[in-house]
């Protein structure tokens, strides 16, 4: 099999999940401000695991993982999953945060 078509088939499994259940995932993490660390290394470090999400969720690039041995290949959700995973479904959960 062409190793291109294997890897879009491994895609669209990986990406099944999130298609499915599309109406009930935001995105968060469990970074913040470590005690001791500056506001600088806190901001820098966040930054850089939101932007390597952004990546896996967003594209099909191959990323390396400090945890997994062998690199991953973003899941390139489609824009529609991509706006509810970041923002509306945020948005329905806690309607009074908003601003309009």
């Amino acid at each position: 099999m062409n190793s291109r078509l294997l890897l879009a088939a491994l895609l669209r499994v990986l990406a099944a999940p999130f298609l499915a259940s599309q109406d009930r995932i935001l995105y968060g993490t469990d970074g913040g401000f470590r005690e001791g660390a500056s506001a600088d290394a806190a901001y820098a470090s966040n930054r850089e695991r939101w932007i390597s999400d952004w990546k896996y969720f967003c594209t099909d690039e191959s990323q390396t993982v400090p945890e997994l041995d062998e690199p991953v290949r973003g899941l390139a959700l489609p824009r529609g999953v991509i706006d509810k995973l970041y923002h509306s479904n945020a948005r329905k959960l806690f309607p009074n945060s908003w601003k309009d």
